[in-house]
């Protein structure tokens, strides 16, 4: 029976198990490194999901401090414009103190008398620009 063609040896076998032995030693050794690989691909996992919790509430909080500058800067700008508006308004109303101060001084300076102003003989009438000319040399001399 062991010397037929169709028929297979013991010695056969046990050298075809020893392969697949082999074999399943190779799949078992490659399994094994699947699982530290797995087990480090979950632990890589939590990582990232424990950064991503972490950078939304980082987010969070910037967002939070980015909408309370908004505030602060709209309400820097309202008070800006309120400033703003006081300060045209002062200009104004000093601009007509400065009016009313001159209208109010004018009619005292009318009667002044300066003495000591050289007399144009030759003409009876002076301009009021070369009287004013006269006047404020001779302010600005004494």
């Amino acid at each position: 029976m062991a010397g037929t063609e169709g028929e297979h040896t013991l010695r056969d076998i046990m050298s075809c198990l020893k392969g697949i032995s082999t074999r399943l030693e190779v799949v078992e050794n490659k399994l094994s490194s699947l699982d530290k690989l797995e087990a480090r691909l979950s632990s890589v996992e939590k990582d990232m999901k424990s950064l991503c919790v972490a950078l939304e509430s980082r987010i969070k909080t910037v967002e939070d401090r980015l909408l309370k500058l908004q505030d602060v800067t709209e309400g820097v700008d309202i008070a800006i414009a309120q400033v703003t508006s006081r300060v045209d308004h002062m200009e104004k109303e000093r601009t007509n103190f400065r009016d009313d101060l001159s209208y109010l001084k004018a009619p005292s300076m009318r009667n002044l008398i300066f003495i000591g102003l050289p007399v144009n003989n030759t003409s009876e009438n002076e301009t009021p620009e070369v009287t004013e000319k006269k006047l404020r040399e001779h302010l600005h001399a004494a």
